[in-house]
């Protein structure tokens, strides 16, 4: 399947993250909705403040599908792959990915892995987008990545929900906790806070002020 010019490959993945704390998180901002997924492309050290460097060289992007939950291990055997420069500004019609995330979103994990969720309705799909970027044609990776929101400071990730709904509470996977408070008004793609609280603990919530988002290279870690 082709969702843009770009874009070389489809394939699939799974994922699971992390609770063990009870502390809701309190978020009020309005979930808005995106109808274009439009980055550009940057480097940062891990505590967000950006790398100035010449931006040549040519790069694939990766986003491997991340089923049915927010964080976690990707298949990047299911991801399509973005060519691209590092000086060019992607735009991409949300609409490019309807049939990729139709079928890859999945339902909500409430296995054993995962712990005090309230998710209403319950049989709620999502898939978030994974990242990763290697030299084209080359399988050396620059760093790790990430989505961040420059207004904020504030890393993002990029997830699609298959209905209205809420999820509340935490969870726990490998030592980390994440406590999520959101509420979506309508089918579709949309940004959300990953803000880290500590070594183990992040919020994922709502984001705002989603008009200044790069895809981040962090080439000594984050």
């Amino acid at each position: 399947m082709e969702y843009i010019k770009h874009i070389l490959a489809v394939t699939c993945i799974a994922l699971i993250c992390s609770c063990t704390t009870n502390a809701p998180v309190n978020e009020n901002i309005a979930a808005k909705l995106i109808k274009n997924i439009k980055f550009d492309v940057k480097y940062y050290e891990s505590d967000l403040s950006e790398i100035s460097t010449t931006k040549d060289k040519d790069i694939a992007i990766s986003f491997p599908p991340i089923r049915g939950n927010f964080a976690g291990g990707a298949l990047l055997q299911h991801a399509p792959v973005l060519h691209l420069n590092e000086s060019e500004v992607v735009d991409i019609p949300v609409q490019d990915f309807a049939e990729f995330f139709n079928i890859f979103s999945a339902s909500v994990d409430e296995t054993s892995t995962v712990s005090n969720l309230d998710i209403s309705p319950k049989d709620t799909k999502i898939v978030r987008l994974g990242t990763k970027v290697t030299l084209q044609n080359n399988d050396t990776t620059l760093g790790e990545t990430a989505f961040v929101n420059n207004k904020t400071s504030q890393n993002v990730i990029l997830v699609y929900f298959d209905r209205a709904c809420k999820i509340k509470g935490n969870y726990n996977m490998g030592g980390e906790v994440i406590l999520i408070d959101i509420s979506i008004p309508e089918p579709g793609a949309y940004w959300l806070n990953a803000q880290k609280v500590d070594s183990k603990t992040f919020c994922f919530r709502t984001a705002k002020d989603n008009d200044s988002i790069s895809f981040a290279i962090f080439p000594n870690g984050m």
